[in-house]
Protein backbone atom coordinates (compact mmCIF):
# COMPACT_ATOMS: atom_id res chain seq x y z
CA UNK A 1 0.00 0.00 0.00
CA UNK A 2 2.66 2.01 -0.48
CA UNK A 3 1.52 5.22 -1.57
CA UNK A 4 -1.66 4.68 -0.72
CA UNK A 5 -1.45 4.96 2.83
CA UNK A 6 0.94 7.96 3.17
CA UNK A 7 1.98 9.18 7.10
CA UNK A 8 -0.76 11.49 7.63
CA UNK A 9 -3.59 9.25 6.91
CA UNK A 10 -1.58 6.68 9.34
CA UNK A 11 -0.95 9.58 11.91
CA UNK A 12 -4.40 10.14 11.95
CA UNK A 13 -5.72 6.67 12.31
CA UNK A 14 -2.77 6.25 15.38
CA UNK A 15 -4.71 9.44 16.71
CA UNK A 16 -7.95 7.73 17.02
CA UNK A 17 -6.61 5.17 18.72
CA UNK A 18 -6.76 2.82 16.41
CA UNK A 19 -2.82 1.48 14.88
CA UNK A 20 -2.13 3.70 11.68
CA UNK A 21 -0.16 1.91 9.07
CA UNK A 22 1.96 3.44 6.54
CA UNK A 23 3.06 1.52 3.50
CA UNK A 24 7.28 1.51 2.79
CA UNK A 25 8.24 -1.19 0.82
CA UNK A 26 8.02 0.43 -2.34
CA UNK A 27 9.93 3.15 -0.95
CA UNK A 28 13.45 4.33 -0.44
CA UNK A 29 14.89 4.59 2.41
CA UNK A 30 15.47 8.32 2.55
CA UNK A 31 11.33 8.27 1.98
CA UNK A 32 10.85 5.59 4.63
CA UNK A 33 12.60 8.25 6.71
CA UNK A 34 10.26 11.07 6.08
CA UNK A 35 7.51 8.53 6.30
CA UNK A 36 8.55 8.38 10.18
CA UNK A 37 9.49 11.75 10.46
CA UNK A 38 6.20 13.31 9.23
CA UNK A 39 4.34 9.94 12.02
CA UNK A 40 6.35 10.82 15.14
CA UNK A 41 5.73 14.61 15.07
CA UNK A 42 1.80 14.34 14.31
CA UNK A 43 1.33 11.16 16.89
CA UNK A 44 2.76 10.02 19.55
CA UNK A 45 0.71 6.74 19.40
CA UNK A 46 2.20 3.51 18.04
CA UNK A 47 2.45 3.01 14.48
CA UNK A 48 3.23 0.54 11.91
CA UNK A 49 6.02 1.12 8.97
CA UNK A 50 4.33 -1.89 6.08
CA UNK A 51 7.31 -3.59 4.33
CA UNK A 52 6.30 -6.80 2.37
CA UNK A 53 8.73 -9.57 2.16
CA UNK A 54 8.47 -12.23 -0.09
CA UNK A 55 10.08 -15.27 -0.06
CA UNK A 56 12.94 -15.86 -2.80
CA UNK A 57 11.58 -17.15 -5.87
CA UNK A 58 11.81 -20.57 -7.09
CA UNK A 59 13.20 -19.75 -10.71
CA UNK A 60 12.36 -22.17 -13.10
CA UNK A 61 14.45 -21.52 -16.42
CA UNK A 62 12.31 -23.48 -18.78
CA UNK A 63 9.33 -21.13 -17.91
CA UNK A 64 11.63 -18.05 -17.85
CA UNK A 65 12.34 -19.01 -21.54
CA UNK A 66 9.07 -19.52 -22.28
CA UNK A 67 7.31 -16.41 -21.12
CA UNK A 68 10.49 -14.26 -22.29
CA UNK A 69 9.49 -15.99 -25.64
CA UNK A 70 6.24 -15.33 -25.51
CA UNK A 71 6.77 -11.35 -23.87
CA UNK A 72 9.57 -10.30 -27.06
CA UNK A 73 6.86 -9.33 -29.36
CA UNK A 74 5.90 -6.76 -26.71
CA UNK A 75 9.37 -5.66 -25.76
CA UNK A 76 10.47 -5.29 -29.38
CA UNK A 77 7.36 -2.83 -30.19
CA UNK A 78 7.62 -1.18 -27.08
CA UNK A 79 11.34 -0.09 -27.98
CA UNK A 80 10.20 0.99 -31.41
CA UNK A 81 7.70 2.86 -30.12
CA UNK A 82 10.51 4.23 -28.32
CA UNK A 83 12.82 5.23 -30.59
CA UNK A 84 9.77 6.92 -32.68
CA UNK A 85 9.58 8.80 -30.22
CA UNK A 86 6.08 7.63 -29.62
CA UNK A 87 7.26 7.19 -25.52
CA UNK A 88 8.54 8.78 -23.32
CA UNK A 89 12.24 6.67 -22.98
CA UNK A 90 12.74 5.48 -19.22
CA UNK A 91 16.53 5.48 -18.89
CA UNK A 92 15.99 2.96 -15.89
CA UNK A 93 13.94 0.49 -17.73
CA UNK A 94 15.55 0.65 -21.56
CA UNK A 95 17.94 -2.26 -20.80
CA UNK A 96 14.86 -4.60 -19.11
CA UNK A 97 13.28 -3.74 -22.77
CA UNK A 98 16.27 -4.94 -25.30
CA UNK A 99 16.25 -8.51 -25.68
CA UNK A 100 19.21 -9.84 -27.33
Amino acid sequence: MSGIAPAPLAAAVCNTGALGSTGCAALSLTMVRAQVTTLRQATNRPFNLNFFVPAHPQIDPQTTARVRAELASYFVDIVKRIERGELKQDPRHITELRLN
